[in-house]
């Protein structure tokens, strides 16, 4: 077959990192301010126990995982230029990963650019519930939509309920907040 995935290694990031989708490219810059390179190595680098790199023709093209900190997984995927070549292939490759995180994972929460039409399919495809009302502000510009997932979120019943969990992990408390 001519697309794998292979366990991430950080060889991995330059080439892809310089030849990243430019969606993916506005995404990092305007979400923190980061280039190509670094956000894809900090994003291997926070993953440790789920990060893979997705390969065409044994040539490195993306890179998706979960980095995990304070008890919330964060979801993320990196894409090359390439990604028309191999598209179809992302949701039956990835499908077994977000399968697993779900399952693994009692709070799966992010981000995404509302313009990275990509990310959002396979987002969707993965299992993760889009939060078209969870808008957030770019530090460079942009917005950006929550998405969420893991097992204890699911288990929730009422979305208002599910929200104001959402919110108060990941946002901070809104009660809290200053207008």
């Amino acid at each position: 077959m001519s697309f794998t995935v292979v366990k991430a290694e950080l060889e991995h990031c330059n080439p892809i990192a310089s030849d990243m989708r430019e969606s993916d490219r506005m995404e990092v810059w305007q979400s923190n301010g980061r280039d190509p390179l670094s956000a894809i190595t900090e994003s291997l680098g926070c993953s440790p126990l789920h990060c893979c790199t997705m390969m065409w023709h044994n040539e490195p093209v993306g890179m998706f995982g979960v980095g995990y900190r304070n008890g919330i997984g964060s979801p993320w995927l990196l894409a090359t230029t390439s990604f028309p070549q191999w598209k179809r292939h992302l949701v039956r490759i990835t499908k077994p990963h977000t399968t697993e995180w779900h399952i693994r994972y009692p709070i799966l929460v992010n981000f995404t650019s509302l313009e990275n039409g990509m990310s959002l399919k396979w987002l969707k495809y993965g299992g993760f519930a889009i939060h078209d009302d969870v808008i957030h502000e770019g530090r460079n510009g942009g917005r950006f939509v929550m998405f969420t997932g893991g097992y204890w979120l699911q288990e929730l019943e009422l979305p208002a309920r599910r929200q104001a969990v959402i919110r108060a992990c990941y946002l901070g408390n809104p009660d809290n907040q200053q207008d």
